[in-house]
């Protein structure tokens, strides 16, 4: 079953400054961003608008625009700005003759930034909204996507109040962005599927083989930008950054004992390459990319032809209607089309987003699995001392200058930062040394850390130990 989360009026396609939204990885992006069809309601709004909602900001940082046109100038994404919208408790029972008001925002810089560059078309924008405490109807708090009705973003879109005045604003947004989740009870070729668009969310599954790495996960997340541990070894070279997920619980079920369930954004999932055109299967000679840069450029190549190979399939097909409707065709036809309905979680998935665990503690496939929650299932399987996870921070976690000092000392027992400092700088003077500084850094200190925390983490040593 798909659930639809719009309300009102849609859009599908990005315009001007919208094109640099990337609520996974942009700069400024944050959790609110990413659960934000959870959380609260996506609309399109021009930056314009955002600025004057906003608390005012009598002198913009310059120094802060010049970073962020430049990141966006290098083919960087940015997050959604958002606003934090108070609204009267008296709307619960259908009077509006208070009106709601702005109380936070995040993402000035960003919206003068768009302006600067794209002019002011609208881009999306992020409402999340809460009831002041009342004693009065024993409320307050976060209101969930679920419980915000049409007709209070009517009254908000008709007229809110800005951050710091009594000034009235009115039509404050354009339209609603059109999102859709996607969510299948195991489907099957005679499933009806809906259409695949940006925004779009998914509930997906993933099997393990060995339980340990689902403990681990349970724990610390998971990266779908490290490189894979494949149950076969020719997968390591076709597809070998990503976590093979599935839109079906028993197709995950086929891969391990225990299966995970957990949401995701569309631009967290990938769709898998193979040279031979599909994933190699019994009896089948396996079929390989090449290792390093040539891989990389023969998979970049083998995506095109199979983006160009579904535009073909599909124009000489009646069905599939859902997948011509889609703006990515390739992903969204492995997803509802391919015998294993599966995509590549390329994300970094934080554990707490994982909303159950499956298992089954038998080799006999046939049983049941039995559903459990993740607090239930970590009470009954624990992570081996011996075994534990190398990685100093989490999946999704920022990298933090204070977490790695506190989680360097805590993990080898150093006594003082100056003693951490000095196997630290020891570690950079190898990085620096080497022909090539950026694998030896992920080889050095890079092995602590997931993807995630890599890129910040090589800068930052880079200017601390060029400053000491």
């Amino acid at each position: 079953m798909t659930r639809l989360l719009d309300i009102f009026s849609i859009v599908n396609e990005a315009t001007g400054g919208n094109d640099v939204i990337n609520n996974t990885s942009g700069l400024g992006a944050t959790g609110w961003n990413q659960n934000i069809h959870y959380d609260g309601m996506k609309v399109m709004m021009k930056p314009s608008r955002f600025l004057e909602l906003a608390l005012k900001i009598d002198t913009p940082k310059e120094d802060s625009i010049t970073h962020i046109e430049n990141h966006i100038k290098n083919g960087g994404k940015l997050g959604s700005p958002f606003l934090r919208i108070e609204i009267p408790v008296e709307w619960r029972t259908g009077n509006f003759e208070e009106s709601a008001r702005v109380t936070g925002h995040e993402g000035r810089h960003r919206c003068m930034t768009i302006l600067k560059m794209f002019g002011d078309e609208p881009i999306e924008v992020h409402l999340i909204l809460r009831y002041p405490y009342d004693p009065k109807y024993h409320i307050g708090g976060q209101i969930r996507n679920r419980d915000i009705k049409p007709e209070w973003m009517t009254a908000i879109n008709k007229e809110l109040y800005a951050q710091d005045s009594y000034r009235m604003c009115f039509r404050n947004f354009t339209s609603f962005v059109s999102e859709a989740h996607h969510e299948y009870d195991n489907p099957t070729y005679n499933t009806q599927f809906s259409p695949v668009n940006a925004g779009d969310t998914f509930r997906v599954f993933h099997g393990f083989r060995d339980r340990p790495d689902a403990v681990a996960a349970l724990i610390h997340g998971m990266s779908g930008k490290e490189r894979a541990n494949r149950a076969h070894s020719y997968e390591f070279n076709n597809n070998p950054q990503g976590v093979f997920v599935s839109l079906s619980q028993k197709i995950a079920q086929r891969f391990g004992s225990t299966v995970i369930e957990f949401d995701c954004t569309l631009d967290e999932l990938e769709a898998p390459v193979w040279p031979g055109g599909s994933y190699t299967v019994q009896g089948q000679m396996a079929q390989y990319f090449p290792r390093g840069r040539e891989g990389r450029v023969a998979r970049i190549q083998r995506r095109k032809e199979a983006e160009k190979e579904t535009e073909q399939e599909l124009s000489k097909r009646d069905d599939l209607e859902h997948v011509k409707q889609s703006k990515q065709k390739y992903l969204t036809y492995m997803l509802t089309n391919s015998t294993e309905y599966q995509a590549l979680f390329i994300g970094h998935l934080d554990p707490k987003k994982i909303r159950a665990v499956y298992v089954i503690n038998t080799v006999d496939y046939s049983k049941p699995y039995i559903k459990m929650t993740p607090q239930e299932f970590l009470q009954h399987n624990q992570e081996d001392p011996k075994k534990r996870d190398r990685h100093l921070f989490d999946a999704h976690e920022d990298f933090s200058e204070q977490m790695m000092f506190d989680r360097f000392a805590s993990r080898f027992g150093y006594k003082n930062r100056d003693d951490l400092e000095h196997g630290l700088c020891g570690m950079w003077n190898s990085v620096v040394k080497s022909p090539n500084p950026g694998e030896t850094f992920k080889q050095e200190i890079g092995k602590w850390m997931y993807p995630k925390q890599i890129p910040a983490a090589f800068n930052w040593f880079k200017h601390y130990f060029k400053v000491k």
